[in-house]
């Protein structure tokens, strides 16, 4: 029992020392970033025209090494005037950590994509776009992929009716999809 409390003490001084580590340079390229660390991630909030040299220095520079784009959460504040926070998720295989990048945006403002970068970005762009109906300049592919054909707006705004407008019935006997509206 007692060495196995000296062993895992190591992992937590070796931990420490790489947060350091990575802070440091961060600050070095970054200085007037605020990071934020919290447990094994580093947390900060940039502007947006600046997405895309961040993500490529924090992909390529061999201090950090956050090759991996893991998902693009967005959530609605339709109150606020930056109603949409994107937060960008990375991670480093070699060093074992995460990092979140935060942005604001609203509906007027377009987002550079990160399929240059990050070649998960394509799906994870595509539905923010789907339900969100943030735009991603220089996206290859920006289409629907998860809503119907004919479906208008978008479902995860908190502005989006709960009901929708039509419904898609599939009448077997004549084999033909319709659209209908609904009825109250």
């Amino acid at each position: 029992m007692k060495l196995w409390k000296k062993n895992k003490q190591i992992p937590n001084i070796f931990f420490k020392t790489i947060h350091f580590q990575i802070a440091k340079a961060l600050l070095k390229i970054f200085p007037k970033l605020i990071i934020k660390i919290k447990g094994f991630s580093f947390i900060f909030k940039i502007q947006k025209k600046y997405i895309i040299i961040y993500s490529k220095i924090l992909k390529t520079n061999s201090n950090f090494l956050f090759n991996t784009l893991v998902d693009i959460a967005v959530i609605d504040y339709p109150w606020k005037k930056n109603r949409f926070y994107i937060n960008y998720i990375l991670r480093s295989d070699v060093y074992s950590k995460i990092i979140f990048i935060y942005i604001k945006t609203n509906l007027k403002q377009n987002i550079y994509s990160m399929t240059n970068l990050f070649y998960s970005a394509a799906w994870i762009e595509r539905e923010c776009w789907d339900f969100f109906g943030i735009f991603f300049l220089l996206h290859k592919n920006l289409k629907r992929i998860l809503t119907d054909y004919g479906f208008k707006g978008n479902p995860l705004r908190k502005d989006f009716p709960l009901m929708g407008y039509r419904e898609l019935f599939f009448n077997s006997l004549s084999k033909y999809l319709s659209y209908r509206a609904l009825v109250n």
